[in-house]
């Protein structure tokens, strides 16, 4: 349960401290005072977004802190799974701090701990439901009435379960048809890449090196050029008169006693031994040139499909070539891999669908058969309310299925006896629609055990009997949670456990919200106030007693 609330620099108040009991406390103030803002407070606690426009002083931070006890079990768990510590004095006791900044900063802490908004979001569901006047609103809407037909049938774990596996499918086939669209596309260009592919295997890359064919060629086409030019160096070398007997003839006019002379003498023998290894290669490949006409043709065609296909693609080398030929290949497996890809997908979404369809038709069989039952607690809780002849129903429409099921679901209701209920968007009031909300809120609360609700305005558009009806359903929640009101009608005023005023505070400089816990002889005064107005007469304050003594 809520224990305490700090709130400091927020909106118009100043500085607050409330102290909450358990039970059923009223809030009552008049319009402007700043029961919203209370609201809006626990909102932030809440995990909800900051608005940065509620900073009271700008130069000072905007703090929000309130005090849990009475913590159940699932709550202790969630916060020791997210390693945040526990007292070991209070274990059951949790301190929640909000703060924000005119720097559009904000930190959010449990038991100062930092926590991220979305953790803090998960907590607060667990902790506080506040129930809005626009959540009175959105009970005309169609999907807002499926999820509380679900809450109060205990199908969340079967809903949830749905949302999941549609959800996965939803992200199957937009992954089913993106692979279509890519095979498409391989398809128009598969043809085209099989025959360039063919084209370049043709050239078997892998094991011919067009480097040595295109050197061949040029030897093959300079052929009496290069004989011509090792004859010449075998006649000019090893021929009488050549090279090598001039060499010869000198070293031997050399041969004389000194240093100069033989260091030259031995030098030309070095030359002529390096002139007899060059003679020996020249006659060694005159000895193996051969000259075939119809290699050069060969060579000449082979070079040529090289080039026109190195052209064709744009590339310099034959390794450039290669890597094409590899991402040609790869391409086509690709496509084969897409294919079998497909295959295996469309089965698995063939299969999901299958289940997503068994779960929708078993949540469905479950709604239709529970919703009955609702429906008839729904009318003895209206009965209670002074709606003694409503009528309530479910009507169920099935349609495609969504991550809620294939259920739409429509909430019928009259008030008359005798009248075929009909959507109740069209048929409720304003008071009308308050209480059937009042009524589902009553039932959901028995289910979601929360410790803390807060109703704002829920007495909207009654009073009168209506309304002391609806202080009695109030009291009565009360005693199975910590429950507050915000209220302007007397009769709900009355049935609180405790009541608290919410008071707008002017004096020269400022305005400031204050929170004022009332004794018993206080909640006379305001319930008689909320009766007659400012002007309390004794007949009022009469009454305001008769109204407080029913509560005991």
């Amino acid at each position: 349960m809520l224990k305490k609330l700090l709130i400091s620099n927020f909106a118009l108040i100043e500085e607050a401290e409330i102290d909450f009991q358990s039970g059923f406390t009223v809030i009552t103030g008049e319009t402007g005072s700043g029961k919203s803002i209370l609201l809006g407070a626990l909102a932030l606690i809440t995990g909800e977004r900051a608005d940065f426009s509620v900073i009271r002083d700008p130069n000072q931070k905007t703090i929000v802190e309130a005090y849990f006890s009475n913590l159940s079990k699932e709550t202790i768990g969630l916060l020791e799974r997210n390693d945040l510590d526990i007292s070991e004095e209070t274990p059951e006791e949790v301190i929640v701090r909000r703060e924000i900044s005119s720097k559009g900063k904000s930190r959010a802490f449990i038991n100062d701990t930092p926590v991220q908004l979305t953790f803090l979001k998960e907590f607060g569901l667990q902790m506080v439901h506040v129930h809005s006047q626009h959540d009175t609103i959105d009970l005309k809407n169609k999907s807002f009435q499926l999820l509380m037909l679900d809450d109060l049938i205990d199908a969340g774990k079967e809903r949830l379960e749905i949302s999941k596996l549609y959800s996965s499918l939803k992200l199957k086939k937009e992954k089913l048809n993106k692979l279509r669209e890519e095979l498409a596309f391989q398809k128009r260009n598969e043809e085209f890449n099989r025959f360039q592919l063919e084209e370049i295997l043709a050239l078997k890359l892998e094991s011919t090196d067009y480097t040595a064919i295109e050197l061949a060629l040029k030897r093959n086409q300079q052929f009496e050029s290069i004989k011509s030019g090792f004859e010449a160096v075998v006649a000019t070398i090893e021929d009488e008169e050549g090279v090598n007997d001039k060499i010869v003839r000198l070293s031997k006019l050399l041969s004389l006693d000194d240093e100069i002379i033989q260091e030259i003498s031995e030098r030309l023998n070095q030359v002529r031994i390096e002139l007899d290894d060059i003679a020996a290669i020249a006659s060694d490949q005159l000895l193996d040139l051969e000259f075939n006409p119809n290699e050069i043709e060969q060579q000449i065609t082979q070079l040529d499909n090289f080039n026109r296909i190195l052209a064709k693609h744009n590339k310099k080398n034959q390794s450039d070539l290669l890597t094409v030929q590899v991402e040609l290949e790869n391409s086509l497996k690709i496509g084969q891999d897409n294919e079998e890809e497909l295959s295996l997908l469309e089965k698995d979404i063939l299969n999901e669908s299958n289940n997503l369809s068994q779960k929708a038709e078993h949540l469905s069989l479950k709604r239709k058969k529970n919703a009955p039952l609702i429906a008839k607690k729904l009318i003895s809780l209206l009965g209670e309310l002074k709606l003694e002849n409503s009528q309530v129903e479910f009507s169920f429409t099935k349609k495609e299925i969504s991550e809620n099921g294939q259920d739409e679901v429509e909430l019928l209701f009259t008030p008359n006896k005798g009248m075929q209920p009909k959507s109740i968007e069209k048929t409720a009031s304003g008071g009308e629609l308050s209480r059937v909300m009042l009524a589902l809120q009553s039932l959901l609360s028995q289910k979601r055990k929360l410790p803390t609700v807060i109703f704002d305005e829920i007495d909207t558009g009654v009073s009168g009997e209506v309304a002391e009806r609806i202080g009695l359903l109030l009291r009565e929640m009360g005693k199975r949670m910590q429950l507050f009101a915000v209220t302007h009608l007397p009769q709900v005023a009355s049935k609180g456990n405790s009541h608290i005023k919410v008071l707008k505070n002017m004096d020269f400089e400022k305005t400031s919200t204050i929170f004022v816990p009332l004794s018993s002889e206080e909640r006379v005064e305001e319930i008689a106030k909320l009766m007659s107005g400012k002007e309390i007469n004794e007949a009022a304050l009469s009454n305001a007693k008769n109204l407080l003594n029913q509560q005991i």
